[in-house]
């Protein structure tokens, strides 16, 4: 075994961090750069996986959620009728319960027409005006885009820079009238995250376009929920609510640049949140920061072999970040700051395999198994369920081989979840309704469905 000092020093080194910080508001803004290990195999082509981290100042002690200012956009197109609609009812109704006095909330609903049957009203006076909601009833098709705009227009009657702006999507299918390209949906929730809006979305059954969904709240800053019945959507929107109880935001339109040096190739981004790519950098962009919520990106690159060989490259990876002040004139200069990577390289396998940083490991475990069910995803599209199956058994495989030498709970409770629901797959093979189980997946926590013949009962 390695001598103590020796193998806290590989620990130092995983890190191999150089952060750069930059005042905000008497606070500090930070970002740590970090690959998974602290040494690579000398003279061979390595996969590195590279961790960013944005730190924002600590909330205060005494700090309160910033108030919600919320607009609830609702699908009661015909295919809502019955179940589905009595249920929305109660599931709307129930969320005036989980917000304070002092917050606001609109629900604008949508079915060939979009109307406003709560516009933006403080949640004391919310609670006498709920007939409308008691009497949403379901007609027609799916204006899905127009609904989105006026759920915008009703946030920014109360919009402030201290509230916390949502919109929360839910729909049972497909948009049917207004503008259907996925492009025009994209650029709208981008535009909203600029303004500061977060887009969270909840699909409702077997019909809704869960790619549309998952890229929505991606680009929108927000999560996609996943209810399976109309039995689980008092629970998923509560989810969806509870969740958005961050402070105020302390930066806003954040730009991370990473830039690889020339001898790494197929940059790889992972996770939930889009870049924009080129042979040699990688750029993020987030709507927004709160105080005590760190983001963590993650990207991967190949090393060629000769220059694994030389035993440390100096800035191998350098990261920028740029955002804007929320106090600052609007043409006041981007804030920004910046990192860098070193890599160093070693022949002794003892030492490369000691060197592991555990919280970019856990990350580059989580990309695998993200990356597995993409796959199977495109698989299930092209109706080869049985490839779908086969590339879930070999992410298991590989992210089993990767983390064997590791002792954490963590990746322990993530491969004890894909055991599981591989386990129920191979009893009852895959279907299509496992598509929104996996996408749901690539979104939140990873968990196994309940097992039965039919999968009715998939994952909240």
């Amino acid at each position: 075994m390695l001598d103590r000092p020796f193998r806290f020093l590989c620990r130092l080194l995983a890190t191999t961090v150089v952060a750069s910080t930059v005042g905000l508001h008497g606070a500090e803004l930070q970002l740590e750069l970090s690959s998974e290990r602290g040494f690579y195999p000398e003279a061979t082509e390595s996969e590195i996986f590279v961790a960013a981290r944005i730190l924002p100042p600590p909330a205060p002690a005494n700090a309160r959620p910033a108030p919600r200012n919320l607009a609830l956009v609702l699908d009661v197109s015909g295919s809502m009728a019955g179940e589905p609609i009595q249920a929305l009812r109660t599931a709307t109704l129930a969320t005036l319960d989980r917000l304070q006095d002092h917050e606001t909330l609109a629900v604008v609903a949508f079915g060939s027409e979009v109307s406003t049957p709560l516009p933006a009203t403080r949640v004391d006076q919310a609670r006498t005006q709920t007939d409308a909601l008691t009497q949403l009833e379901p007609a027609g098709g799916a204006a899905l885009y127009d609904a989105l705009n006026q759920g915008a227009a009703q946030l920014r009657r109360f919009a402030t820079p201290t509230t916390r702006d949502e919109l929360i999507l839910l729909v049972d299918g497909p948009p049917t009238r207004g503008p259907r390209e996925a492009d025009d949906f994209l650029r709208l929730a981008s535009a909203l995250a600029r303004e500061g809006i977060r887009l969270t979305t909840i699909g409702l059954g077997a019909d809704f376009d869960e790619d549309l969904l998952a890229a929505l709240a991606r680009t929108g800053g927000g999560r996609f929920l996943y209810a399976p019945t109309p039995a689980d959507l008092q629970s998923t929107l509560a989810q969806a609510v509870t969740t958005s109880t961050a402070t105020a935001p302390v930066a806003r339109d954040l730009t991370l640049t990473l830039t690889f040096k020339p001898y790494f190739n197929t940059l790889n981004p992972h996770g939930r949140i889009p870049a924009e790519s080129t042979p040699t950098q990688l750029t993020y962009s987030l709507p927004d920061l709160a105080p005590g919520q760190p983001v963590a990106l993650l990207a991967s690159a190949t090393i060629w072999n000769a220059y694994a060989a030389v035993g440390h490259q100096p800035a191998a990876v350098t990261a920028q970040l740029t955002w804007r002040d929320l106090n600052a004139p609007a043409d006041a200069p981007a804030r920004t700051t910046s990192a860098d990577l070193d890599l160093r390289f070693s022949a002794d396998a003892r030492t490369v395999k000691e060197s592991t940083h555990d919280e970019t490991f856990r990350l580059a475990v989580d990309t695998l198994i993200t990356d597995g069910l993409q796959d199977a995803i495109g698989h299930i599209d092209d109706g080869d369920f049985n490839r779908a199956q086969r590339t879930l058994r070999r992410t298991r495989t590989r992210v089993h081989d990767l983390a064997v030498t590791r002792e954490d709970d963590a990746i322990a409770a993530r491969l004890v979840a894909l055991d599981t629901y591989l386990a129920e797959v191979a009893a009852r093979g895959l279907n299509q309704l496992d598509r929104k189980i996996l996408r749901s997946g690539l979104s939140n926590a990873f968990a196994p469905p309940a097992a039965d013949d039919d999968n009715e009962d998939a994952p909240r």
